[in-house]
């Protein structure tokens, strides 16, 4: 049955449709509490053979890429990212890692946070290092805009690849991002 749940004047809740079907909508007069999980964004990149090599020049990768719509910079965003299989052929070699946003499609991109990298992962092995790697970071909206995020890689000393686990067959890499009530 078609209905709405109305609190002080404030339309909160509305049913559209037949009784057990149509639409339930929550309308945005409602306002949620600090630290509450408003969204969630998620993309995913299967390396299907294909590990990608990270050059010792900082960079962001299209591999991972989220678009955040109609941010409020009073909230906050809590990424995680999540890069299978770094090869490190050698010691002392391996990847820094942050995050870069973009309003224009990355033709100019910014630091996302206090730092360029968040992560600088280091393979010591005196040979062949291959390792996963997690980020975690939580930061504010940069903007009212809309916005892409990227990862942001360098590799130090010299070269890495990423996805390289049984050459790239079985890897995927994954970036998450909850926003939060600020």
């Amino acid at each position: 049955m078609p209905g709405t749940l109305n609190v002080g004047g404030h339309d909160i809740i509305t049913h559209t449709g037949d009784a057990g079907a149509g639409t339930v909508a929550i309308q945005d007069v409602l306002q949620f509490p600090a630290g509450h999980v408003l969204r969630q964004f998620y993309d995913e990149h299967y390396f299907n053979n294909s590990p990608v090599t990270i050059t010792t020049t900082a960079s962001n990768w299209s591999g991972l890429e989220i678009a955040i719509t109609n941010p409020s910079t009073s909230d906050y965003l809590f990424l995680q990212m999540f890069i299978p299989d770094v090869y490190a052929a050698g010691s002392n070699r391996g990847l820094y890692q942050g995050f870069v946003y973009s309003t224009n499609s990355f033709s100019t991109e910014t630091t996302l946070g206090t730092r360029n990298f968040y992560c600088a992962q280091n393979g010591y092995a005196s040979s062949y290092n291959i390792t996963n790697s997690t980020v975690l970071v939580r930061v504010q909206h940069p903007t009212s805009s809309n916005y892409s995020i990227r990862p942001y890689f360098r590799a130090f000393t010299t070269n890495v690849a990423i996805g390289q686990g049984n050459g790239g067959a079985d890897s995927i890499a994954t970036l998450f991002a909850m926003e939060i009530k600020g």
